[in-house]
C-alpha cells in the first residue's frame, strides 16, 4: 500500500503528464517560488498541507543552525528593516543563521559585517562563516571592532568597558558616545549619526561648550565607568600632547604629579599610538578640530591624564577621559629640586644663584620689601628707569631652550627663586603662560619669609614704583581705595536749538582745550547719515579758545539738527563729570560718546544704532572698530591700524580694559550705574 504523501504525489505528476508544456511551467512556477523563498511565495491552490509543509521546513532550517545565543547582538526589528517580508511565523534569528550572514545582512544596528571582516583581516583573523558568530566567539574577547563608531583601545582603560560591549550599548562603544546622547536628546538614532560627523570632521569649540554646559544625567554611565586614579607604575611614560615638552610650565607641574621611579618624558604628535603605561599631562586647551581631534581620542585611551583646570577635568570626564585634578598644594615630588641642578642652570642657561639676588638685597633698605625679580619688560622706560629692589632679566622671554632638561632647569631655578623669597614679576605674560598656569605650580618659601607672593603679573605701560606700589596693596590684601566722589559742577547754555522733532541717538562731545581738532570733530557729526540727530557739547573749561571755536560752529549748523545744545561747566569738573552733564542733558534713548579730538565715519551712527534696535533690552553698549591714523607724516607704521576688534567678554577685564570709551551707550544704563566716575 502505498504512503498517502506518495499518493499524491503520484495524482499530482499524472495531471502534470496530461497537461501540455507550457500548462507544466505555469502548474510547476509557484512551486519553484516557494521552494526558493518561502516566506514570500504562497502555492496556487491551498491545500491544508502546504502550511505543514512549509512548517516544518523551517523547523528543519531551525535544527540546522547554530545553537547559540546572539543576546542584546541580535536586534529582530533592525533585521525585518533589512528584510520586510519576512512572515511574522519567521524567527528573524534563525532567518539570519540559514542564510541572512551569506547576504551580508546586519543583526544588529552596531555590527556592520564587513567593516567587522575587514577588522579581522588586520588583525591576521580567519572568519569563516557567519560574521556574527565569529564576534561572540572571538571578536568580543580580542576587542575586534563590530563597525566603524567602535573605539577598541578604550577597552583597555577599564574592564567594564567590556561589559558594556558585550551588552551592546552605545555608551560603550566610544569614548565620545555619552556625549553624543547627551546632545541628541537621548535619541539613539541621532547620537550614532552625531557621533559619526565627530568621527569625520572632529569636536569644534562649540561642540565641546554644548558637551560642558549638557546637563549631568546622560554622562552617569561612562563616569561610573571610569576607575579611580591608579598609581603610576615604574617605568611609566608620560605622552605631552599638544605642546612641546620643552615647555618649562610641563616641568613645573610634574613636581606637582605622583611620579613614578624611572619614568621617561616623551613627545607625541597626532595620529600616533599612545604607549602601554602612559598619562599625560594636559596644559593647552584641549585639541579640536578635523586635524587634532585624534589627540583628544588618544586622551581617552591613557592610564590617567592631569590638568591644573577643574573645568577641564569635568570636560574631559564627560568625554571618557581619566582625568585627575593637578593642585599647586600637592607635595612637591623633587623632580625640580635634583642635586646640582643649581650649577646645571648657571651653565646651561647664564643665571646666576638664587641665593646670590638675595645676598645683595636687605629689606630693611626697602620697608620689608623682598627682592623683587622682574621677568620680561614692559618696553624701553621700564628697562631705563629698572633699580633696586626691582632686580630685572629683560631677555627673559629670549632664552633658548634646546631640549626638556634645559626646560626642566629653567623651572627648577624659577622654583629655587621662590624658594628663597624672591619675589617673581611677569611683565606681560603670554596665551600660552595664562592657559598652562605654570607660575601656580612652582614653590612656596617657608614661614619665616615675610611680604611674599606667588608670582604675580603685570601688563606695559607700567613704571617700577607702580610695581612696588601694587605689590604693597596686593601684599595688604587689596583693600579698597577710597572712594573718591566725581565732580558736579554747574553749567550754562552757551548756544541751544530744539526743532521740536523726536530723536533716537545723540552725539555727546567733552571739551578740553582742543581747539585746533573741534571744528574737525563737529563736522563730522554733521555729515552722519542717521537723521534726525541730538548733538551736545560740553566744555570742562577750555582755556585756548576751543569754546569759542564751537560755539561760531554752532552759528553756522546747530539748526541742521533736530536738537543742539552747547554747554559750559563753571569750573573743571574732568571727563566724567563732562560726560555726565552731556548724557544728563540728553533726551535720545541712545548716546554716542566722542572725545573732541576724534572723528565719526558717515555711517557710525546710523550703523550702531541698527545692532542696538537689534539687541536685547538689557545690552548696554554697542561698541564700534575704531580706526587709528598715525598724524607723523613720515610715520606708516600705526596708519589704518583698528582697535576694538574682539567682542565684548568680561573675563577679557581682568587683564586690561580694551573696550574704547567712543561708543554708542543706553542712556537709561548710565542712568542705572550712577553715570560715569572720575578716576584721578
Amino acid at each position: 500500500m502505498l504512503h498517502p504523501r506518495l499518493r499524491r504525489l503520484r495524482q499530482a505528476l499524472r495531471s502534470l503528464a496530461r497537461m501540455d508544456q507550457e500548462a507544466q511551467v505555469r502548474a510547476l512556477e509557484p512551486l519553484r517560488d516557494w521552494l526558493q523563498r518561502p516566506e514570500q511565495a504562497q502555492l496556487p491552490h491551498s491545500p491544508s498541507h502546504v502550511g505543514s509543509w512549509r512548517s516544518r521546513l523551517i523547523q528543519r532550517r531551525a535544527r540546522r543552525v547554530p545553537h547559540l545565543d546572539a543576546g542584546p547582538w541580535f536586534e529582530s526589528h533592525h533585521y525585518r528593516q533589512q528584510r520586510p517580508h519576512l512572515p511574522a511565523d519567521h524567527d528573524p534569528l534563525s532567518h539570519y543563521w540559514w542564510c541572512g550572514w551569506k547576504e551580508q545582512l546586519s543583526p544588529h544596528p552596531f555590527f556592520d559585517p564587513e567593516h567587522y571582516r575587514q577588522a579581522c583581516h588586520r588583525q591576521g583573523l580567519e572568519l569563516n562563516g557567519a560574521a556574527l558568530l565569529h564576534f561572540l566567539s572571538v571578536g568580543l574577547e580580542q576587542a575586534v571592532p563590530p563597525c566603524n563608531l567602535a573605539d577598541p583601545a578604550w577597552l583597555q582603560v577599564s574592564p567594564l568597558l567590556r561589559e558594556q560591549w558585550r551588552a551592546a550599548r552605545f555608551e560603550g562603544l566610544h569614548p565620545w558616545a555619552s556625549a553624543a546622547l547627551a546632545l541628541s536628546g537621548g535619541d539613539q538614532r541621532a547620537a550614532v549619526m552625531r557621533l559619526q560627523h565627530w568621527l569625520e570632521h572632529g569636536l569644534e569649540l562649540h561642540d565641546l561648550a554644548e558637551i560642558a554646559a549638557a546637563p549631568a544625567e546622560p554622562f552617569a554611565l561612562t563616569l561610573a565607568l571610569l576607575p579611580e586614579p591608579q598609581p603610576l607604575r615604574a617605568n611609566s611614560t608620560l605622552v605631552h600632547i599638544g605642546s612641546s615638552i620643552h615647555d618649562w610650565q610641563l616641568h613645573a607641574w610634574l613636581q606637582r604629579c605622583p611620579l613614578p621611579e624611572g619614568f621617561s618624558l616623551v613627545q607625541v604628535t597626532a595620529g600616533e599610538e599612545a604607549m602601554p603605561n602612559s598619562f599625560a599631562v594636559l596644559l593647552r586647551e584641549l585639541p579640536h578640530g578635523p586635524q587634532n581631534s585624534p589627540q583628544l581620542i588618544q586622551l581617552a585611551h591613557l592610564g590617567n591624564v592631569y590638568t591644573p583646570d577643574p573645568e577641564q577635568v569635568a570636560l574631559l570626564r564627560r568625554l571618557g577621559v581619566q582625568a585627575w585634578l593637578l593642585e599647586p598644594e600637592t607635595t612637591a615630588n623633587g623632580w625640580l629640586e635634583q642635586p646640582n641642578d643649581g650649577d646645571a642652570a648657571s651653565r646651561c642657561l647664564g643665571v646666576p644663584a638664587p641665593a646670590a639676588l638675595c645676598a645683595c638685597h636687605t629689606p630693611e633698605s626697602w620697608h620689608g620689601m623682598p627682592a623683587v625679580l622682574s621677568l620680561g619688560t614692559a618696553g624701553t622706560p621700564w628697562n631705563r628707569q629698572l633699580a633696586p629692589p626691582i632686580w630685572g632679566w629683560p631677555g627673559f622671554d629670549d632664552v633658548v631652550i634646546a631640549n626638556s632638561e634645559q626646560a626642566r632647569l629653567l623651572a627648577s631655578w624659577l622654583n629655587a627663586c621662590c624658594l628663597e623669597g624672591i619675589q617673581l614679576v611677569r611683565l606681560n605674560p603670554n596665551e600660552a603662560e595664562r592657559l598652562a598656569q605654570g607660575w601656580h605650580a612652582l614653590g612656596r618659601p617657608d614661614q619665616s619669609i615675610q611680604n611674599w607672593l606667588p608670582p604675580q603679573f603685570f601688563l606695559a605701560p607700567i613704571h617700577p614704583e607702580e610695581c612696588l606700589e601694587e605689590l604693597r596693596w596686593r601684599l595688604a590684601g587689596g583693600p579698597p581705595e577710597p572712594e573718591l566722589p566725581t565732580p558736579e559742577p554747574g553749567h550754562q547754555i552757551r548756544w541751544a536749538f530744539d526743532s521740536g522733532k523726536a530723536v533716537t541717538a545723540a552725539v555727546c562731545i567733552s571739551l578740553y582745550n582742543y581747539a585746533d581738532r573741534i571744528s574737525t570733530a563737529l563736522e563730522s557729526v554733521r555729515l552722519q547719515c542717521h537723521q534726525p540727530l541730538e548733538l551736545i557739547v560740553v566744555d570742562d573749561g577750555s582755556t585756548d579758545g576751543g569754546l569759542e571755536q564751537a560755539e561760531r560752529w554752532f552759528a553756522l549748523h546747530g539748526q541742521h539738527f533736530a536738537r543742539a545744545l552747547l554747554l559750559q561747566h563753571t569750573t573743571n569738573g574732568g571727563l566724567a563729570a563732562a560726560r555726565n552733564t552731556a548724557f544728563g542733558s540728553a533726551r535720545a534713548p541712545w548716546c554716542f560718546v566722542l572725545d573732541a579730538d576724534n572723528t565719526l565715519e558717515p555711517e557710525a551712527v546710523r550703523s550702531c544704532l541698527a545692532v542696538a534696535s537689534h539687541a536685547p533690552d538689557d545690552i548696554a553698549v554697542v561698541h564700534p572698530l575704531v580706526e587709528v591714523v598715525s598724524t607723523s607724516p613720515a610715520s606708516h607704521a600705526d596708519e589704518l591700524a583698528l582697535i576694538g576688534g574682539r567682542s565684548w567678554q568680561s573675563s577679557r577685564f581682568r587683564f586690561k580694559n580694551y573696550i574704547d570709551a567712543m561708543a554708542l551707550v543706553r542712556r537709561s544704563a548710565w542712568r542705572e550705574v550712577g553715570g560715569y566716575t572720575h578716576i584721578p
